[in-house]
């Protein structure tokens, strides 16, 4: 069984996270991986769900986590692109970078890589 441990080395901005907050998200991610079809991105796969799912639920893991529709630093400002924020709103995956990796990874592995 994979441990919060072993995420926390794979992806380490989870140790911000306590142990049993990586760990109720990995319960949850255990049924929807199948680990002989992911193979060597399992670990990394599981560390980023995990990470975007503690984001979506409101445990942030940096200040900057999370859809953002436009911020400012000094003189300088940007703005999100109307159509990039409705797909984000429509795939939650790609609301956080932990979740665009997630689905990087998964089609690297191919649509077997997620079990329903």
């Amino acid at each position: 069984m994979t441990t919060a441990t072993q995420l926390k080395t794979v992806l380490p901005v989870l140790r911000l996270v306590s142990d049993a907050d990586v760990e109720a998200q990995l319960l949850l991610a255990d049924e929807w991986f199948d680990v002989a079809r992911w193979g060597g991105h399992y670990l990394e796969g599981v560390a980023n769900w995990v990470a975007h799912s503690l984001v979506i639920n409101s445990i942030p893991l940096s200040a900057d986590d999370g859809l953002e529709v436009s911020k400012s630093v000094g003189d300088t400002s940007y703005s999100l692109h109307s159509g990039l924020v409705e797909r984000q709103a429509d795939a939650q995956e790609l609301r956080t970078r932990y979740g665009q990796r997630y689905l990087q990874l998964a089609a690297l592995v191919g649509i077997g890589g997620v079990v329903a």
